[in-house]
């Protein structure tokens, strides 16, 4: 009785791992940000979301619902982000050969050019990040951050 009762996770992090935690959303945001202003800078500006759609699409994501299913959002999300890329001509938006009710999804040639403009652009931020960093402090920041990409990715919850 009277004792402070501490939630489960902060019983198992070392002094300090509050503040690197805060610094890592710091910095998150403005890699989100720098992503973001990479991607609007573009001939044909793109939304990360609409990047990541053009993106899955040239990897053969083909349905609405995979695409919502991947990135964790509902299909209405989704279909407006798809709807807008089929308007500036980057997609392609038709009926699924296999089941009339379906969409499937494809890139158009401007959308593929979009999509390498836009992956060119996120290379050159990438390279940026990384420049001056010695071998060994880019293979430590290499491992904890996939570590902690892997970890992040089981604590995602898909939309109700």
């Amino acid at each position: 009785m009277g004792q402070d009762v501490k939630h489960p996770a902060e019983s198992a992090t070392a002094p300090g791992a509050e503040m690197v935690g805060h610094a890592l959303l710091r910095l998150s945001a403005r890699l989100y940000r720098l992503q973001a202003e990479a991607l609007e800078g573009l001939d044909d500006p793109l939304t990360l979301q609409q990047y990541r759609l053009l993106d899955r699409a040239e990897h053969g994501v083909r349905s609405l619902g995979e695409h919502a299913w991947l990135a964790k959002r509902r299909p209405s999300t989704i279909s407006k982000s798809a709807d807008s890329l089929v308007c500036r001509g980057l997609l392609l938006r038709a009926e699924a050969p296999e089941d009339r009710r379906a969409t499937c999804l494809s890139l158009t040639p401007r959308g593929l050019e979009a999509l390498r403009s836009a992956r060119s652009a996120l290379d050159k931020l990438a390279c940026w990040l990384a420049a001056g960093m010695d071998p060994e402090a880019l293979s430590q920041a290499l491992d904890g951050a996939t570590r902690l990409y892997e970890r992040a990715g089981t604590r995602i919850r898909s939309p109700r």
